[in-house]
């Protein structure tokens, strides 16, 4: 649940942004109260992941996308090429500019956890079961 899949910024997703909510609210504290540990996996790809990538995965980010809130004054933030592509400059809500960076690559603002979900993940280090955070 990272911001290439659920950020307003990039895109509208409804059914993510709800169930981002349903986890903040609800599974993750009952996890941590049941003394279960939080493991985020998400997409944090290196060069070398997408040079070895099969071509089916390829094609699947490969293609143009285009979603209905395209947004014409932002309109890298909607279209990609393929993994590892430039996003580009991603303005937020509060006409903040960021760069997207590239498509799913690790450590770029696209591939962060988004910031709901990062915070929990951050004020749990501070805890004796401190979430982990795995690149797939």
């Amino acid at each position: 649940m990272q911001n290439f899949f659920l950020h307003p910024a990039i895109r509208a997703h409804e059914t993510g942004l709800t169930a981002s909510k349903q986890l903040l609210e609800y599974a993750i504290p009952a996890a941590r109260k049941a003394g279960i540990q939080i493991i985020w996996l998400n997409w944090g790809l290196t060069q070398e992941d997408i040079d070895q990538a099969p071509p089916s995965l390829k094609r699947t980010f490969g293609r143009r996308i285009i979603d209905q809130s395209e947004n014409m004054q932002t309109p890298a933030k909607t279209i990609y090429r393929s993994l590892g592509s430039e996003l580009g400059d991603i303005i937020l809500s509060n006409g903040d500019h960021i760069d997207g960076g590239r498509l799913l690559m690790r450590d770029t603002w696209n591939a962060k956890l988004y910031d709901p979900l990062f915070q929990s993940y951050e004020s749990s280090q501070q805890t004796t079961k401190p979430d982990k955070w795995f690149h797939k």
